[in-house]
C-alpha cells in the first residue's frame, strides 16, 4: 500500500491534498487497489495463504515508518524540483 500512497507525492510538484487533489479515477484506483490488500489480509483467502494480523504496536510502528517513508519522498521531491528547472 505504500507505493500507492507514493503515487500521490510523485504525482505533482505541489504538496498532495493541501495544494493539490487527485483526480477522481486515480483516487478512485489507489481506494480500490487499499481495499483489496486489507479485504486480502482480514479475510478467509488471507488466511488461506497464512497471513496474519499483526499486532496493534507493531502496525503502528508500521504507520509511523510510512509516514517518514512519504515525508522523505516529499522532502526529495521538492529538492529534486529546486535543483533541476524543468
Amino acid at each position: 500500500m505504500t507505493q500507492t500512497f507514493v503515487v500521490y507525492v510523485i504525482r505533482t510538484r505541489r504538496i498532495p491534498f493541501l495544494q493539490s487533489r487527485p483526480s477522481w479515477p486515480l483516487l478512485l484506483s489507489v481506494l480500490a487497489v487499499i481495499t483489496a490488500a486489507l479485504a486480502t489480509i482480514f479475510s478467509f483467502v488471507g488466511q488461506y495463504f497464512g497471513f496474519a494480523v499483526l499486532p496493534a504496536s507493531t502496525m503502528i510502528a508500521i504507520a509511523l515508518l510510512v509516514l517518514t517513508y512519504l515525508v522523505l519522498a516529499e522532502v526529495i521531491k521538492h529538492a529534486f524540483y529546486r535543483r533541476v528547472q524543468i
